[in-house]
């Protein structure tokens, strides 16, 4: 993959903690591994559902590492780190892709968040 983000989840409104616990099993857990290996350390903001039994039950059944993060401070958290890179590159390109429903706007800028922008994104908040 040469973009940043493995997978999305894109629902409308807010998620719930249910609604958290099963995007995390359907559309993340798949792309981790069991720790130490790669992608086997699980990041989450300190978010109440973040903390929840089904959350926390999955990511040992997939033998993930859940670290919760210091409290909320987007200027270091690297997942709002590559939401600043997709905000932006949603303004530069508002003309081209207008015509287009908000759910393919929404996956074409995660599509241009590249690998190299996510590590980035990682080395600025500190974890790498």
């Amino acid at each position: 993959l040469d973009h940043g983000f493995l997978s999305e989840c894109i629902i409308e409104g807010a998620f719930n903690s249910d609604l958290f616990a099963s995007a995390l099993v359907q559309c993340v857990l798949p792309f981790m591994n069991p720790f130490p290996g790669p992608r086997s350390v699980l990041l989450l903001d300190n978010c109440s559902i973040h903390h929840t039994y089904a959350v926390l039950q999955a990511c040992h059944y997939a033998g993930v590492l859940v670290r919760f993060l210091e409290p909320y401070d987007p200027t270091s958290m690297p997942v709002e780190i590559a939401f600043r890179a997709m905000k932006k590159w949603l303004r530069e390109k508002r003309d081209l892709i207008a015509t287009l429903e908000p759910r393919s706007q929404i996956r074409m800028a995660m599509r241009a968040v590249s690998r190299g922008a996510s590590r980035d994104a990682f080395q600025t908040a500190g974890y790498l």
